[in-house]
């Protein structure tokens, strides 16, 4: 996982170190928690078991800094319509896919493009008709993100975040 890590290694005791934090990144991948949760075209949430196929259109909608690896793992076991993934502006999508609109939006503080990724997914979802199935996923970051919080301006919005995240 660490594509350098040949030239990291000075000690045993750097080996042993980026051993944990491999062991670390390996078990924060999104797959591994997801799997449990995604059959083919099939949701299982609790003891149910949601077949997909019984709705006219699935929907993704992924958001956060593991948006994208959510989004590719979950379009990879359900035949869906479309999608939207919303990440950091300055991180690089692991997929492509046609069906998906991609977002790059500010992170930590939100930025003009975090409204627009929120309006277009306000109006996205207001499109649904009562037979589509939406699975919204959020992972960290997605207040920043996605953000347009109703009688509260970007700037009051920035100053919170930027506040919270001292």
């Amino acid at each position: 996982m660490i594509k350098n890590r040949q030239t990291l290694i000075k000690s045993k005791d750097h080996d042993n170190a980026l051993k944990i934090i491999e062991s670390g990144l390996d078990e924060a991948r999104p797959d591994l928690h997801l799997k449990p949760y995604f059959l083919k075209n099939k949701l299982k949430l609790d003891s149910k078991i949601v077949n997909l196929k019984n709705f006219d259109n699935t929907h993704i909608i992924a958001i956060g800094k593991s948006a994208d690896h959510m989004a590719h793992f979950v379009s990879q076991k359900i035949d869906f319509s479309s999608g939207i993934v919303v990440i950091p502006e300055n991180y690089k999508s692991v997929f492509s896919n046609k069906k998906f609109h991609f977002f790059k939006s500010g992170h930590p503080l939100p930025n003009g493009r975090s409204i627009k990724a929120a309006m277009y997914i306000e109006k996205f979802v207001s499109t649904m008709n009562r037979n589509d199935f939406v699975i919204f996923m959020i992972s960290g970051g997605g207040s920043a993100l996605l953000s347009h919080p109703m009688n509260v301006s970007l700037k009051e919005k920035r100053i919170v975040n930027d506040v919270l995240i001292k």
